[in-house]
């Protein structure tokens, strides 16, 4: 399980609205901050976003909580945003060159139809899952630590 730390921003029927603080360090601490590691990183310390996820705890306004995903979400996720596009891609390729022999403009044709289709049927499996609920960001429990 894949965990964070967050705060409730809002509540939305079963759902809560939460301030998850994105990690500027390596995440082996609390200090990451301070770390040496930290030097040079482009991304901004303490930079936040509203997030939708389950609340089934019953968490309110202000709780800070600690929110988890199961640890396979992120690799399926990986594979039908990036992975399976990009060999749709390349197999479009092969298969336009293969049709139209040593022809590039078959080859970068099969390419983006290949992409796109890969694209669009990613699009498709990610909207059943938010249908049947897979791969969710939820609450596991409120972070007594931090309130």
């Amino acid at each position: 399980m894949i965990e964070n730390f967050a705060r409730v921003a809002r509540v939305e029927g079963g759902d809560a609205w939460i301030e998850a603080s994105r990690p500027v360090g390596c995440g082996h601490c609390q200090e990451n901050l301070a770390c040496s590691v930290n030097r040079g990183s482009s991304r901004s310390a303490g930079s936040e976003g509203l997030i939708r996820v389950a609340n089934p705890i019953g968490a309110l306004p202000g709780d800070a909580v600690i929110v988890g995903v199961q640890d396979g979400a992120v690799w399926r996720v990986a594979w039908w945003v990036y992975l399976l596009p990009l060999m749709l891609a390349l197999s479009g390729a092969l298969l336009g060159q293969a049709v139209q022999g040593r022809d590039d403009g078959a080859a970068a044709l099969g390419a983006v139809v290949g992409l796109a289709t890969g694209f669009v049927w990613g699009r498709w499996v990610q909207g059943r899952a938010a249908t049947r609920r897979v791969c969710r960001t939820s609450i596991l429990r409120r972070d007594v630590s931090r309130t």
